[in-house]
């Protein structure tokens, strides 16, 4: 599904643009987006703003992606939840907030004036 999702980034669109494509084809398959999880720009660190939402946002409602621009857009889906909650251990434990099955994948993106490239990929099933 993120191969979709990406076709409509490239530079200049503005960010509303990816977000309503996710939805859509999130609505297609019958999952749901986790809401306030992000991608990132990767530049001198590995998370660095701008943070890539993968829903409405209205301090994002404007904002355009741009050449050159390298980032993470790594949404988190699951069939029902659209809600995570971490619980205590090591490393960064996140979870579905009613427990439901999630996956992530991610990509590592470079942003041109006609596509996105693909730099890096990541795919995580937890269960």
């Amino acid at each position: 599904m993120l191969d979709e999702w990406i076709k409509v980034i490239r530079s200049g669109v503005v960010w509303k643009t990816y977000w309503k494509e996710a939805k859509l084809i999130a609505d297609r398959e019958g999952i749901s987006i986790i809401r306030n999880l992000t991608g990132h720009g990767v530049w001198n660190d590995v998370h660095e703003p701008p943070h890539i939402y993968n829903w409405p946002q209205n301090s994002m409602r404007k904002w355009k992606f741009q050449k050159n621009m390298v980032m993470a857009i790594e949404p988190i889906t699951a069939f029902t939840s659209d809600s995570y909650t971490e619980r205590p251990g090591m490393g960064h434990n996140l979870y579905t907030s009613d427990g439901d099955l999630w996956a992530q994948r991610e990509y590592t993106l470079l942003v041109t004036d006609e596509w996105v490239e693909i730099l890096a990929w990541l795919n995580e099933i937890p269960w």
